[in-house]
Order: C-alpha cells, then structure tokens, then sequence
C-alpha cells in the first residue's frame, strides 16, 4: 500500500491554492469526483498519483451541482451524475438526445455515480494501457504508463506531435459537440471559456487545453437550434463497455454536423452545409467518405479495425436517415 494524501476543498478558491501548491511542487495529483473510471485506473497504474482531490465537497459551488436554463443556454452542472442529466425534466423537454445518449453510457449502477465532467474529461484508452502492471511488463510499458514505447505504432518517439494514440470514449462529447457545447472552466487567472469543437488534443496523453491548475466547472449548450440529432453506439455488450465506435449526427436547416467518437486520440467533428450539395444523399456519401478517408483505426479495442471503420458509415447514413 502507499501511502496517499488527500484534499477536500470547501469552495473554487480553495481548490485553485491546492492546485497552486501541487504545482509547485510537482507533485501529481488526481480529481475525484463519481470515481467510476479513476478507482479502477488508480489501481492499474504503476505509479498512481500520490494526491486524490475530492470535489464531492465543493458544496458552494452551486454552478457545479444545478441544472439550470438562462438566455437561450441550459447550464449544465461539472459535478451532475449522468442519471440526473439522463432524467431531468429540463434535458428531457429541451435536449432529449442528451438525456438519451447519457442513458447509453455503462450501467445503471455507474451512471447514479458518474458525472457528466467526469465523461467530459474521461481518460483516453488503449487495449495495452488499460490493463494490468502484469501484463504491462509482459510487452514493456508504453508511453501513457511513462514508458518509452508505443505498441500500436512502433516507429513513435519522444517529440513526436501524436506520440499516444490511445483513444477518445466519451460518449456525451459527440452529441454535446453537435450543439456547439461550451465548457467553463476555472482557475488562478479566474474563469473562462472553452469550446468543446478546440478543447480535444491530438495526443492520447495530455487529452485536451486544460491547464493542470484549471477545472471544469460547468458546460453552456445552446438552446437556439432547430433540427434533430442522434447517437448511435458499437459496443460487445449493451451495458457497461465504453464505445468501440460512437457516431453523432445533427440534421438542422441549414447543415449536417457530423461527430465520431472511440476510434482516434480525439473526436472527429465536421459541419456539412447543405447549400453545398444537390441532395442529402449525395451530402451522405461525402461524410462517409471524408470520415473513410480522414480517420486512421489501429488495434485499441477486441473489434477488428475495418469493421468499426465499416460500422462509421453505417451510423452516419443511418443518423442522417432517422433525422430526415
């Protein structure tokens, strides 16, 4: 056992001097928040963070626990469980394709303790990562457990722009990504403003444009769109799996956004508008083949890569045929 410490902040101020002080020391850390996904990461991990954060105290913050509409933008709580972005009145009236896509993320069990920051932020997976230190040794550690090695593509090496290829499986983002989702962040130099479509890095180690000493304490969606969107998931079992592959599709007046999730470091989003094309089938055909084209799938998960490749099309010409 080792020995770790932990924090419980009172309020957002709190939080930041925590963050502050573990910067300077350079010390790792970890939020706590549902712990559905960093409980059983912490015990893969060779070198686990010393400091676990606790957020389940942040009882001031209320922007972090409530649900809420304002102008023309519903406010969507950090530390939300996905049961209750999956039920609340309000998601269900406004963003029913919320409500149903959060009722498609693991099981009923996980989602009353998961949170919506929590799958927003979710650590990116990779067949070799995400296993035992065991059976890490048996193939050598691999950049993301800080190693000097990268299973999936041999010739990566330090400095490279992509050095982890571990994969993007969050659910919500495709569909959050669709509405042009913001996300609010907080920290020393005081809040600000990401939007969901710049927030993913290429990079299956540092994921995303969140500063260490940064959190995320709400996300802004939109309430000024008219169209309909689904989201469409592959998965070995209906519960529990995170996204082998995961497509999201927009039909609006005016376009057809189209977001992929669980096949590369980062989701894959583009806007089609429809003035460019002659008809939706042909607009269709054109999605398929930009995401044929432009997304790479290696060996991160038991499905063979062409068939989840395969499966993308399948999802977009299906989204954009339910959307009609």
């Amino acid at each position: 056992m080792r020995d770790l410490c932990f924090h419980h902040p009172r309020n957002k101020e709190e939080l930041v001097g925590i963050l502050r002080g573990l910067g300077q020391q350079k010390e790792p850390f970890v939020f706590y928040a549902g712990g559905t996904d960093v409980s059983p990461g912490l015990k893969l991990q060779r070198n686990p963070p010393k400091h676990i954060i606790f957020l389940g105290d942040l009882t001031s913050v209320k922007e972090m626990k409530q649900i809420t509409m304002g102008a023309g933008a519903l406010s969507l709580g950090a530390m939300c469980t996905l049961e209750e972005v999956a039920t609340h009145p309000l998601i269900l009236d406004k963003l029913v394709s919320v409500a149903s896509t959060a009722q498609k993320v693991a099981s009923p069990q996980i989602r009353h303790k998961a949170t919506i920051g929590g799958n927003v932020l979710v650590d990116n997976r990779c067949l070799f990562y995400n296993q035992s230190k065991f059976n890490q040794d048996v193939h050598g550690a691999c950049f993301k457990a800080s190693g000097s090695v990268c299973q999936l593509v041999p010739s990566a090496r330090p400095g490279d722009e992509t050095l982890c290829r571990a994969r993007s499986v969050s659910d919500l983002v495709p569909v959050l990504m669709v509405l042009n989702t913001a996300l609010q962040v907080y920290g020393p130099k005081g809040a600000r403003k990401i939007f969901m479509s710049a927030f993913y890095s290429p990079d299956g180690i540092s994921r995303n444009t969140l500063s260490a000493d940064e959190f995320l304490t709400h996300l802004e969606i939109p309430l000024n769109f008219h169209g309909h969107i689904s989201y469409q998931k592959l998965r070995i079992r209906e519960a529990v799996d995170f996204p082998s592959v995961g497509v999201a599709v927009g039909l609006f007046e005016d376009s057809v956004r189209v977001c992929v999730t669980g096949v590369d470091t980062h989701p894959h989003f583009r806007i089609y508008r429809r003035s460019d094309f002659c008809s939706l089938e042909l607009l269709t055909e054109e999605a398929i083949a930009v995401a044929s084209k432009s997304i790479t799938i290696l060996k991160q998960d038991f499905f063979p890569s062409s068939y989840r490749k395969k499966m993308i099309g399948v999802y977009i010409k299906r989204g954009i045929g339910q959307s009609k």
